[in-house]
C-alpha cells in the first residue's frame, strides 16, 4: 500500500489554520538570520510563506557576519519575549 503525504499534509494544515483562528492571540514566529547563506535564505523564505498561509505573524531580525556576537545575543533575548518560537 502508498500513501500519499501530500493529502495528509493537506487535511492537517486545514486544521492547523481553523485552531490557529480559535487562539486569542496570533502566534508569532522569531526568525534569526545571520549572513547571507544562499540555503538559510531558503529556509527562512519557505518557513515565512507557510506561516503566512497558517495566519502566523514573523518577525524577523538580519545581521551580517559581521555583527559582534553580543548584539545578536541581546537582540535574541529582546526577541524571544515577543514571540512562541523562535529559529
Amino acid at each position: 500500500m502508498i500513501i500519499k503525504g501530500k493529502p495528509i499534509a493537506q487535511v492537517k494544515e486545514k486544521i492547523l489554520k481553523a485552531k490557529i483562528k480559535e487562539l486569542k492571540s496570533t502566534p508569532c514566529l522569531g526568525i534569526i538570520l545571520i549572513g547571507k547563506n544562499p540555503a538559510s535564505l531558503i529556509y527562512v523564505k519557505l518557513k515565512e510563506k507557510k506561516a503566512k498561509d497558517l495566519g502566523i505573524k514573523i518577525k524577523k531580525l538580519e545581521f551580517s557576519s559581521k555583527d559582534s556576537q553580543k548584539k545578536i545575543i541581546e537582540a535574541i533575548e529582546k526577541l524571544k519575549k515577543n514571540v512562541h518560537g523562535l529559529i
